[in-house]
């Protein structure tokens, strides 16, 4: 989840803060008044939604050179624990016939 290099600190940017206070008001925004989830399809759903929009945040936060090694290793396994929950929640996607050719019925 977390690229490092071998200094331990890593190459991906981080979003400025307030990129990530926009996005974050616009979800607020979109989501405020949604009713809760019913079904566990829809909790997964909600879990896949909040997860992308703090992605970011919990990346910046496993950068930061003063937090101990176990609170790193603590956000790393709660991302890979809902990355986990949501990829079994993922259809994949459909197989590819050998026989498809793009554009030969045109």
């Amino acid at each position: 989840m977390f690229r490092q290099n071998n200094n331990d600190t890593t190459t991906v940017p981080v979003p400025a803060a307030r990129t990530l206070d926009i996005s974050f008001r616009a979800f607020k925004r979109k989501h405020a008044y949604a009713p809760p989830p019913a079904t566990p399809e829809q909790r997964v759903r909600r879990l896949m939604l909040v997860y992308g929009e703090l992605r970011p945040v919990l990346d910046a936060l496993h950068r930061v050179q003063l937090m101990p090694p176990l609170w790193k290793w603590m956000i790393e396994d709660l991302a890979a624990a809902i990355e986990a929950v949501v990829a079994d929640h993922i259809e994949a996607p459909a197989p590819v016939t050998p026989d498809f050719r793009a554009g030969r019925d045109l």
